[in-house]
Protein backbone atom coordinates (compact mmCIF):
# COMPACT_ATOMS: atom_id res chain seq x y z
CA UNK A 1 0.00 0.00 0.00
CA UNK A 2 1.33 3.44 -0.96
CA UNK A 3 2.59 5.78 1.71
CA UNK A 4 -0.05 8.26 2.87
CA UNK A 5 2.37 11.19 2.62
CA UNK A 6 3.06 10.33 -1.02
CA UNK A 7 -0.66 10.27 -1.72
CA UNK A 8 -1.17 13.59 0.05
CA UNK A 9 -4.23 12.54 2.03
CA UNK A 10 -6.25 15.74 2.45
CA UNK A 11 -8.60 15.79 5.41
CA UNK A 12 -10.13 19.17 6.08
CA UNK A 13 -12.14 18.40 9.21
CA UNK A 14 -12.83 15.75 11.84
CA UNK A 15 -15.92 14.61 9.91
CA UNK A 16 -14.02 13.93 6.71
CA UNK A 17 -11.13 12.48 8.68
CA UNK A 18 -13.40 10.01 10.45
CA UNK A 19 -15.13 9.00 7.22
CA UNK A 20 -11.76 8.53 5.48
CA UNK A 21 -10.56 6.29 8.31
CA UNK A 22 -13.70 4.16 8.02
CA UNK A 23 -13.23 3.82 4.26
CA UNK A 24 -9.55 2.89 4.65
CA UNK A 25 -10.39 0.34 7.36
CA UNK A 26 -13.13 -1.22 5.24
CA UNK A 27 -10.85 -1.53 2.20
CA UNK A 28 -8.19 -3.23 4.37
CA UNK A 29 -10.79 -5.71 5.68
CA UNK A 30 -11.98 -6.83 2.23
CA UNK A 31 -8.79 -6.36 0.19
CA UNK A 32 -7.88 -10.07 0.30
CA UNK A 33 -11.19 -11.03 -1.33
CA UNK A 34 -10.62 -9.05 -4.55
CA UNK A 35 -7.91 -7.80 -6.89
CA UNK A 36 -9.01 -4.21 -6.26
CA UNK A 37 -11.68 -2.43 -4.27
CA UNK A 38 -12.79 1.13 -4.99
CA UNK A 39 -14.98 3.06 -2.53
CA UNK A 40 -16.69 6.42 -2.84
CA UNK A 41 -18.35 7.85 0.28
CA UNK A 42 -20.46 10.97 0.71
CA UNK A 43 -22.15 12.60 3.67
CA UNK A 44 -24.06 15.88 3.72
CA UNK A 45 -25.52 17.58 6.77
CA UNK A 46 -27.62 20.75 7.09
CA UNK A 47 -28.05 23.09 10.01
CA UNK A 48 -30.30 26.11 10.03
CA UNK A 49 -33.97 27.01 9.69
CA UNK A 50 -36.61 28.52 7.46
CA UNK A 51 -37.41 32.19 7.99
CA UNK A 52 -41.04 31.75 8.97
CA UNK A 53 -42.17 28.13 8.59
CA UNK A 54 -40.76 26.06 11.50
CA UNK A 55 -40.75 22.84 9.45
CA UNK A 56 -37.43 20.98 9.66
CA UNK A 57 -34.81 21.16 6.94
CA UNK A 58 -33.90 18.15 4.84
CA UNK A 59 -32.26 15.34 6.83
CA UNK A 60 -28.66 14.28 6.42
CA UNK A 61 -27.88 12.48 3.19
CA UNK A 62 -25.19 9.91 2.65
CA UNK A 63 -24.21 7.22 0.21
CA UNK A 64 -21.52 4.69 -0.58
CA UNK A 65 -20.50 3.49 -4.03
CA UNK A 66 -18.50 0.26 -4.35
CA UNK A 67 -16.60 -1.25 -7.28
CA UNK A 68 -14.85 -4.60 -7.03
CA UNK A 69 -12.41 -6.13 -9.55
CA UNK A 70 -11.54 -9.82 -9.51
CA UNK A 71 -10.12 -11.99 -12.26
CA UNK A 72 -10.92 -9.60 -15.11
CA UNK A 73 -14.46 -9.09 -13.81
CA UNK A 74 -16.12 -6.02 -12.28
CA UNK A 75 -18.99 -5.79 -9.82
CA UNK A 76 -20.75 -2.67 -8.54
CA UNK A 77 -23.07 -1.83 -5.68
CA UNK A 78 -24.57 1.23 -4.02
CA UNK A 79 -25.39 1.65 -0.32
CA UNK A 80 -27.40 4.53 1.13
CA UNK A 81 -26.00 4.11 4.63
CA UNK A 82 -22.88 4.81 6.69
CA UNK A 83 -23.34 1.55 8.64
CA UNK A 84 -20.30 -0.73 8.03
CA UNK A 85 -22.63 -3.73 8.07
CA UNK A 86 -24.45 -2.24 5.07
CA UNK A 87 -21.09 -1.76 3.34
CA UNK A 88 -20.35 -5.45 3.84
CA UNK A 89 -23.71 -6.35 2.26
CA UNK A 90 -22.93 -4.02 -0.63
CA UNK A 91 -19.53 -5.67 -1.09
CA UNK A 92 -21.20 -9.10 -1.19
CA UNK A 93 -23.68 -7.75 -3.75
CA UNK A 94 -20.83 -6.45 -5.92
CA UNK A 95 -19.10 -9.85 -5.75
CA UNK A 96 -22.34 -11.59 -6.72
CA UNK A 97 -22.71 -9.30 -9.72
CA UNK A 98 -19.20 -9.72 -11.14
CA UNK A 99 -19.20 -9.49 -14.94
CA UNK A 100 -16.42 -9.44 -17.57
CA UNK A 101 -14.88 -6.00 -18.06
CA UNK A 102 -12.20 -4.32 -20.14
CA UNK A 103 -11.85 -1.50 -17.61
CA UNK A 104 -8.64 -2.01 -15.62
CA UNK A 105 -8.52 -1.40 -11.85
CA UNK A 106 -8.13 2.25 -10.86
CA UNK A 107 -4.76 3.86 -10.21
CA UNK A 108 -4.04 5.26 -6.72
CA UNK A 109 -6.03 8.49 -6.23
CA UNK A 110 -4.08 11.71 -6.60
CA UNK A 111 -5.09 15.28 -5.65
CA UNK A 112 -4.41 18.57 -7.33
CA UNK A 113 -1.42 20.44 -5.93
CA UNK A 114 -1.72 22.93 -4.44
CA UNK A 115 -5.21 22.01 -3.33
CA UNK A 116 -7.80 24.80 -3.42
CA UNK A 117 -9.12 26.33 -0.21
CA UNK A 118 -12.52 24.68 -0.03
CA UNK A 119 -13.85 25.70 3.38
CA UNK A 120 -13.00 28.13 6.15
CA UNK A 121 -13.02 25.78 9.16
CA UNK A 122 -13.74 28.75 11.45
CA UNK A 123 -17.08 29.53 9.82
CA UNK A 124 -19.25 26.74 11.29
CA UNK A 125 -17.55 27.24 14.67
CA UNK A 126 -18.38 30.96 14.61
CA UNK A 127 -21.96 30.20 13.58
CA UNK A 128 -22.30 27.88 16.56
CA UNK A 129 -20.51 30.06 19.12
CA UNK A 130 -22.48 33.19 18.21
CA UNK A 131 -25.73 31.25 17.65
CA UNK A 132 -25.93 32.92 14.24
CA UNK A 133 -27.95 30.19 12.53
CA UNK A 134 -30.81 31.14 14.86
CA UNK A 135 -30.14 34.88 15.09
CA UNK A 136 -29.58 35.55 11.38
CA UNK A 137 -33.07 34.45 10.22
CA UNK A 138 -34.69 36.50 12.98
CA UNK A 139 -32.61 39.59 12.13
CA UNK A 140 -33.34 39.15 8.42
CA UNK A 141 -37.10 39.02 8.99
CA UNK A 142 -37.05 41.93 11.42
CA UNK A 143 -35.16 44.12 8.95
CA UNK A 144 -37.62 43.32 6.17
CA UNK A 145 -40.55 44.17 8.42
CA UNK A 146 -38.89 47.40 9.49
CA UNK A 147 -38.36 48.37 5.85
CA UNK A 148 -42.00 47.48 5.09
CA UNK A 149 -43.13 50.10 7.61
CA UNK A 150 -41.60 52.71 5.32
CA UNK A 151 -42.58 51.02 2.04
CA UNK A 152 -45.97 49.28 2.60
CA UNK A 153 -47.21 46.31 0.66
CA UNK A 154 -45.36 43.37 2.18
CA UNK A 155 -47.61 40.31 2.24
CA UNK A 156 -45.31 37.37 2.87
CA UNK A 157 -41.71 36.41 3.68
CA UNK A 158 -40.17 33.05 2.91
CA UNK A 159 -36.69 31.60 2.67
CA UNK A 160 -34.06 29.95 4.81
CA UNK A 161 -30.65 30.36 6.40
CA UNK A 162 -28.59 27.19 6.55
CA UNK A 163 -25.08 25.84 6.73
CA UNK A 164 -24.28 22.80 4.60
CA UNK A 165 -21.31 20.52 5.20
CA UNK A 166 -20.33 17.83 2.70
CA UNK A 167 -17.69 15.19 3.33
CA UNK A 168 -16.40 13.32 0.28
CA UNK A 169 -14.01 10.38 0.25
CA UNK A 170 -12.52 8.47 -2.69
CA UNK A 171 -10.26 5.50 -2.04
CA UNK A 172 -8.85 2.16 -3.15
CA UNK A 173 -6.04 -0.09 -2.02
CA UNK A 174 -3.59 2.54 -3.26
CA UNK A 175 -4.79 5.16 -0.78
CA UNK A 176 -7.64 7.35 0.38
CA UNK A 177 -8.42 11.02 -0.29
CA UNK A 178 -10.91 13.08 1.70
CA UNK A 179 -12.27 16.58 1.41
CA UNK A 180 -14.80 18.72 3.25
CA UNK A 181 -16.89 21.37 1.54
CA UNK A 182 -19.01 23.83 3.46
CA UNK A 183 -21.13 26.83 2.62
CA UNK A 184 -23.51 29.28 4.25
CA UNK A 185 -26.68 29.84 2.22
CA UNK A 186 -29.14 32.66 2.81
CA UNK A 187 -32.29 33.03 0.73
CA UNK A 188 -35.24 35.37 1.14
CA UNK A 189 -38.36 35.61 -1.07
CA UNK A 190 -40.85 38.46 -0.70
CA UNK A 191 -44.54 38.24 -1.65
CA UNK A 192 -43.64 35.07 -3.56
CA UNK A 193 -42.38 37.19 -6.47
CA UNK A 194 -38.92 38.58 -5.76
CA UNK A 195 -35.93 37.94 -3.54
CA UNK A 196 -32.20 37.53 -3.06
CA UNK A 197 -29.77 34.75 -2.22
CA UNK A 198 -26.09 34.47 -1.32
CA UNK A 199 -23.61 31.62 -0.83
CA UNK A 200 -20.26 31.90 0.95
CA UNK A 201 -17.69 29.47 2.31
CA UNK A 202 -15.23 31.87 3.95
CA UNK A 203 -15.68 33.79 7.17
CA UNK A 204 -16.89 37.32 6.30
CA UNK A 205 -15.78 40.49 8.06
CA UNK A 206 -19.38 41.08 9.11
CA UNK A 207 -22.68 39.22 8.97
CA UNK A 208 -24.61 42.48 8.69
CA UNK A 209 -24.79 42.01 4.92
CA UNK A 210 -26.88 38.88 5.41
CA UNK A 211 -29.12 40.40 8.05
CA UNK A 212 -29.94 43.30 5.71
CA UNK A 213 -30.35 41.38 2.45
CA UNK A 214 -34.12 41.06 2.83
CA UNK A 215 -34.58 44.78 3.46
CA UNK A 216 -32.42 45.53 0.44
CA UNK A 217 -34.49 43.19 -1.73
CA UNK A 218 -37.72 44.88 -0.58
CA UNK A 219 -36.34 48.30 -1.46
CA UNK A 220 -35.39 47.21 -4.99
CA UNK A 221 -38.48 45.10 -5.73
CA UNK A 222 -40.82 46.87 -8.21
CA UNK A 223 -44.17 47.72 -6.66
CA UNK A 224 -46.34 47.15 -9.74
CA UNK A 225 -47.16 43.71 -11.11
CA UNK A 226 -46.69 43.05 -14.83
CA UNK A 227 -49.54 40.54 -15.21
CA UNK A 228 -51.50 40.31 -17.38
CA UNK A 229 -49.23 41.28 -20.24
CA UNK A 230 -51.21 41.56 -23.47
CA UNK A 231 -48.30 43.38 -25.15
CA UNK A 232 -45.71 40.76 -24.22
CA UNK A 233 -44.16 39.30 -27.34
CA UNK A 234 -43.55 35.56 -27.64
CA UNK A 235 -39.89 36.06 -28.54
CA UNK A 236 -38.11 38.88 -26.80
CA UNK A 237 -34.89 40.16 -25.28
CA UNK A 238 -33.99 38.61 -21.95
CA UNK A 239 -31.24 39.61 -19.51
CA UNK A 240 -30.04 36.60 -17.55
CA UNK A 241 -28.73 37.02 -14.03
CA UNK A 242 -25.35 35.20 -13.66
CA UNK A 243 -26.97 32.60 -11.39
CA UNK A 244 -29.60 31.90 -14.06
CA UNK A 245 -27.02 31.69 -16.83
CA UNK A 246 -24.90 29.35 -14.72
CA UNK A 247 -27.83 27.07 -13.97
CA UNK A 248 -28.70 26.72 -17.65
CA UNK A 249 -25.09 25.95 -18.55
CA UNK A 250 -24.69 23.36 -15.79
CA UNK A 251 -27.92 21.60 -16.69
CA UNK A 252 -27.32 21.11 -20.38
CA UNK A 253 -23.76 21.73 -21.51
CA UNK A 254 -21.26 19.49 -19.69
CA UNK A 255 -22.20 16.33 -21.60
CA UNK A 256 -21.79 18.06 -24.95
CA UNK A 257 -18.30 19.27 -24.07
CA UNK A 258 -17.17 15.81 -22.95
CA UNK A 259 -15.04 13.30 -24.83
CA UNK A 260 -16.23 9.72 -24.42
CA UNK A 261 -15.13 6.32 -25.67
CA UNK A 262 -16.78 6.97 -29.03
CA UNK A 263 -15.33 10.46 -29.42
CA UNK A 264 -16.97 13.84 -28.90
CA UNK A 265 -19.86 15.87 -30.26
CA UNK A 266 -17.63 18.77 -31.26
CA UNK A 267 -14.14 18.81 -32.72
CA UNK A 268 -11.43 20.93 -31.17
CA UNK A 269 -11.28 24.23 -33.04
CA UNK A 270 -14.91 24.04 -34.16
CA UNK A 271 -16.91 27.27 -33.81
CA UNK A 272 -19.88 26.31 -31.63
CA UNK A 273 -20.79 29.53 -29.81
CA UNK A 274 -20.83 33.28 -30.22
CA UNK A 275 -17.18 34.47 -30.53
CA UNK A 276 -17.74 36.64 -27.45
CA UNK A 277 -17.99 33.47 -25.31
CA UNK A 278 -14.98 32.09 -23.44
CA UNK A 279 -15.88 29.35 -20.99
CA UNK A 280 -13.51 27.78 -18.44
CA UNK A 281 -13.98 25.10 -15.80
CA UNK A 282 -11.52 25.60 -12.93
CA UNK A 283 -11.93 23.43 -9.81
CA UNK A 284 -8.80 24.97 -8.27
CA UNK A 285 -10.28 28.37 -7.48
CA UNK A 286 -10.17 29.24 -3.79
CA UNK A 287 -13.31 30.18 -1.96
CA UNK A 288 -16.02 28.65 -4.16
CA UNK A 289 -18.42 25.94 -3.03
CA UNK A 290 -17.51 23.63 -5.94
CA UNK A 291 -13.73 23.93 -5.62
CA UNK A 292 -12.09 20.56 -5.25
CA UNK A 293 -8.69 18.91 -5.46
CA UNK A 294 -9.86 15.59 -6.92
CA UNK A 295 -12.91 14.27 -8.72
CA UNK A 296 -15.13 11.33 -7.82
CA UNK A 297 -12.87 8.92 -9.71
CA UNK A 298 -9.86 10.01 -7.65
CA UNK A 299 -8.16 11.98 -10.44
CA UNK A 300 -6.54 15.32 -9.74
CA UNK A 301 -8.65 18.19 -11.03
CA UNK A 302 -7.29 20.61 -13.58
CA UNK A 303 -8.23 23.90 -15.21
CA UNK A 304 -9.93 23.22 -18.55
CA UNK A 305 -10.42 25.98 -21.12
CA UNK A 306 -13.54 24.51 -22.74
CA UNK A 307 -14.38 27.25 -25.23
CA UNK A 308 -12.19 30.17 -26.26
CA UNK A 309 -13.74 32.92 -28.37
CA UNK A 310 -16.56 30.60 -29.34
CA UNK A 311 -14.39 27.68 -30.45
CA UNK A 312 -14.27 24.26 -28.81
CA UNK A 313 -10.84 24.09 -27.21
CA UNK A 314 -10.62 21.28 -24.63
CA UNK A 315 -12.97 18.48 -23.65
CA UNK A 316 -13.90 17.16 -20.23
CA UNK A 317 -12.66 13.61 -19.97
CA UNK A 318 -13.24 10.83 -17.45
CA UNK A 319 -11.30 7.68 -16.78
CA UNK A 320 -13.01 5.48 -19.38
CA UNK A 321 -12.42 8.02 -22.14
CA UNK A 322 -8.84 8.51 -20.98
CA UNK A 323 -8.21 4.77 -21.25
CA UNK A 324 -9.83 4.64 -24.70
CA UNK A 325 -8.14 7.72 -26.18
CA UNK A 326 -4.79 7.69 -24.40
CA UNK A 327 -5.36 11.30 -23.34
CA UNK A 328 -5.30 12.39 -19.67
CA UNK A 329 -8.42 12.51 -17.52
CA UNK A 330 -9.43 16.06 -16.61
CA UNK A 331 -10.76 15.31 -13.13
CA UNK A 332 -14.30 16.39 -14.00
CA UNK A 333 -16.34 13.32 -13.06
CA UNK A 334 -19.00 13.77 -10.39
CA UNK A 335 -21.58 11.49 -8.85
CA UNK A 336 -24.95 13.22 -8.87
CA UNK A 337 -25.12 13.48 -5.10
CA UNK A 338 -28.06 15.89 -5.10
CA UNK A 339 -30.47 13.35 -6.57
CA UNK A 340 -28.68 10.03 -5.97
CA UNK A 341 -25.78 10.33 -3.53
CA UNK A 342 -25.02 6.60 -3.74
CA UNK A 343 -24.81 6.37 -7.54
CA UNK A 344 -21.79 4.30 -8.46
CA UNK A 345 -21.14 5.61 -11.97
CA UNK A 346 -19.93 9.22 -12.16
CA UNK A 347 -20.79 11.62 -14.99
CA UNK A 348 -19.03 14.72 -16.36
CA UNK A 349 -19.93 17.97 -14.62
CA UNK A 350 -18.61 21.49 -14.25
CA UNK A 351 -17.02 22.54 -10.98
CA UNK A 352 -16.18 26.26 -10.76
CA UNK A 353 -17.58 27.75 -13.95
CA UNK A 354 -16.07 30.91 -15.40
CA UNK A 355 -17.27 32.95 -18.36
CA UNK A 356 -15.31 35.90 -19.66
CA UNK A 357 -17.23 39.14 -19.37
CA UNK A 358 -17.99 41.29 -22.40
CA UNK A 359 -17.50 44.92 -23.33
CA UNK A 360 -20.93 46.61 -22.99
CA UNK A 361 -22.18 47.72 -19.61
CA UNK A 362 -25.37 46.24 -18.14
CA UNK A 363 -27.33 49.48 -18.49
CA UNK A 364 -26.18 49.98 -22.09
CA UNK A 365 -27.58 46.56 -23.00
CA UNK A 366 -30.84 47.38 -21.25
CA UNK A 367 -31.24 50.70 -23.05
CA UNK A 368 -30.80 49.01 -26.43
CA UNK A 369 -34.05 47.08 -25.92
CA UNK A 370 -37.46 48.75 -25.85
CA UNK A 371 -38.83 45.79 -23.89
CA UNK A 372 -36.73 43.37 -21.87
CA UNK A 373 -37.20 40.85 -19.06
CA UNK A 374 -34.47 40.58 -16.42
CA UNK A 375 -34.63 37.00 -15.11
CA UNK A 376 -33.27 36.76 -11.57
CA UNK A 377 -34.17 33.15 -10.67
CA UNK A 378 -35.68 30.04 -12.24
CA UNK A 379 -38.14 27.49 -10.94
CA UNK A 380 -37.34 23.90 -9.98
CA UNK A 381 -38.73 22.36 -13.19
CA UNK A 382 -35.80 22.99 -15.56
CA UNK A 383 -35.62 20.38 -18.31
CA UNK A 384 -32.87 20.25 -20.96
CA UNK A 385 -32.81 17.84 -23.90
CA UNK A 386 -29.23 16.45 -23.93
CA UNK A 387 -29.30 15.95 -27.71
CA UNK A 388 -30.81 19.22 -28.96
CA UNK A 389 -30.15 21.41 -25.85
CA UNK A 390 -33.78 22.55 -25.97
CA UNK A 391 -34.74 23.79 -22.50
CA UNK A 392 -37.90 24.81 -20.70
CA UNK A 393 -38.34 26.24 -17.20
CA UNK A 394 -40.76 28.46 -15.31
CA UNK A 395 -39.55 31.88 -14.26
CA UNK A 396 -39.40 32.38 -10.49
CA UNK A 397 -38.19 35.98 -10.14
CA UNK A 398 -38.15 38.46 -13.01
CA UNK A 399 -38.60 42.15 -13.79
CA UNK A 400 -40.10 43.66 -16.94
CA UNK A 401 -38.33 46.76 -18.23
CA UNK A 402 -39.99 48.92 -20.91
CA UNK A 403 -39.01 52.28 -22.32
CA UNK A 404 -40.89 55.08 -20.54
CA UNK A 405 -42.56 52.71 -18.03
CA UNK A 406 -41.59 52.03 -14.41
CA UNK A 407 -40.16 48.52 -13.85
CA UNK A 408 -42.76 45.86 -13.08
CA UNK A 409 -42.33 42.50 -11.38
CA UNK A 410 -43.60 39.28 -12.94
CA UNK A 411 -45.71 36.88 -10.93
CA UNK A 412 -43.70 33.77 -10.03
CA UNK A 413 -44.61 30.70 -12.06
CA UNK A 414 -46.82 32.66 -14.48
CA UNK A 415 -44.33 32.55 -17.37
CA UNK A 416 -42.06 29.94 -18.93
CA UNK A 417 -38.65 30.53 -20.50
CA UNK A 418 -37.82 28.29 -23.47
CA UNK A 419 -35.13 28.04 -26.11
CA UNK A 420 -31.98 26.13 -27.05
CA UNK A 421 -28.56 26.45 -25.45
CA UNK A 422 -26.92 25.79 -28.81
CA UNK A 423 -28.27 25.93 -32.37
CA UNK A 424 -28.56 22.13 -32.71
CA UNK A 425 -31.67 21.30 -34.70
CA UNK A 426 -32.79 24.89 -34.22
CA UNK A 427 -31.90 28.14 -36.02
CA UNK A 428 -31.39 29.89 -32.68
CA UNK A 429 -29.22 29.10 -29.69
CA UNK A 430 -28.74 31.05 -26.47
CA UNK A 431 -24.94 30.76 -26.71
CA UNK A 432 -24.95 31.56 -30.42
CA UNK A 433 -26.32 35.10 -30.02
CA UNK A 434 -25.53 35.87 -26.39
CA UNK A 435 -24.08 39.26 -25.42
CA UNK A 436 -22.12 39.12 -22.13
CA UNK A 437 -21.93 42.38 -20.19
CA UNK A 438 -18.97 43.81 -18.30
CA UNK A 439 -20.91 43.34 -15.07
CA UNK A 440 -19.96 39.99 -13.52
CA UNK A 441 -20.92 38.28 -10.26
CA UNK A 442 -19.41 35.69 -7.96
CA UNK A 443 -22.33 33.27 -7.57
CA UNK A 444 -20.58 31.17 -4.94
CA UNK A 445 -19.97 28.39 -7.47
CA UNK A 446 -18.68 30.38 -10.43
CA UNK A 447 -17.93 33.83 -11.81
CA UNK A 448 -20.13 34.83 -14.73
CA UNK A 449 -21.46 38.02 -16.34
CA UNK A 450 -24.99 39.24 -16.81
CA UNK A 451 -25.88 38.32 -20.39
CA UNK A 452 -28.54 39.35 -22.89
CA UNK A 453 -30.11 36.99 -25.42
CA UNK A 454 -33.34 36.49 -27.36
CA UNK A 455 -35.52 33.71 -25.96
CA UNK A 456 -39.13 32.62 -25.98
CA UNK A 457 -41.55 33.62 -23.23
CA UNK A 458 -44.73 31.58 -22.91
CA UNK A 459 -47.69 31.95 -20.59
CA UNK A 460 -48.20 29.06 -18.17
CA UNK A 461 -51.72 27.69 -18.04
CA UNK A 462 -53.26 28.46 -14.65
Amino acid sequence: MADADDLHVSRASDGADALADRVASFIDQVADEADEVEVWAYHESRRGQRLVDPSPLEPDRQGIGLRVWRGGHLGEAAVDSLDPAAWARGFAEALAGLAPTTLPPPPPPSPRRPAPSVMDPALPEVLDQQDLLRRLPRALVQNVQHEAERIPGLESIDGRVEYLTRHRVVGNTGGVLAESLGELRCLVELDGRFGECVRIIHLPDSFLHFALMGARAWRTMPRAAADPLPALREQMDVMLHPRVLERLLRAGLAGLLTEGEAGSRFAEGELIMEPAVTLVDDPGLDGLARSRAFDDEGFATRRTALVIRGRMTQHLRGRVAAEATGRPATGAMTRRSRTAPHRVAPAPAFSCLLMERGQPQFHDLVEESSQLIVVHALGDDLVVDPMTTAFSVTIRWATLLEAGVAPRVLTAGRWRLTGHLLALGSPDGLLNDIVPSRDALDTGTGILPYARATLWIEAVDP
